[in-house]
């Protein structure tokens, strides 16, 4: 696996929980077993606030926020039949400046010149 920021890049997966209690740990110099509580109250914490506030800001990484899907009627592809979807909540996410830097000034960036994503000009 290639390195991204000092993490393993996972295509799929993304970053588990367990390589963000690593991370920490080998940050500030504990065990995993004692930073494993500490990023399990943050995420607690961060459950917490949307599901009783519907909003979470964090200055300059981004905001959560939790939105309303209203209800609607689709078709089920195979059968043609109409199914009723319920309402639902989804959280959405929107990067703050700190993130949007990080994620445009990334190593990544470069790979962008042979195909860049569409309104990026290559260079």
């Amino acid at each position: 696996m290639s390195e991204v920021h000092g993490v393993h890049d996972r295509r799929v997966a993304g970053m588990l929980k367990k390589e963000i209690v690593e991370s920490v740990s080998k940050d500030l110099g504990m065990t995993a077993a004692e930073a494993r509580p500490v990023v399990q109250r943050v995420l607690d914490t961060v459950l917490e606030t949307l599901a009783a506030e519907g909003r979470l800001e964090l200055r300059n990484f981004g905001v959560f926020e939790v939105q309303r899907r209203a209800a609607y009627k689709a078709r089920n592809p195979r059968t043609g039949e109409r199914v009723d979807v319920p309402e639902k909540c989804a959280v959405a996410f929107k990067a703050g400046m700190a993130v949007l830097q990080q994620i445009e000034g990334g190593p990544h960036r470069s790979s962008w010149t042979a195909n860049p994503p569409s309104g990026e000009p290559s260079s």
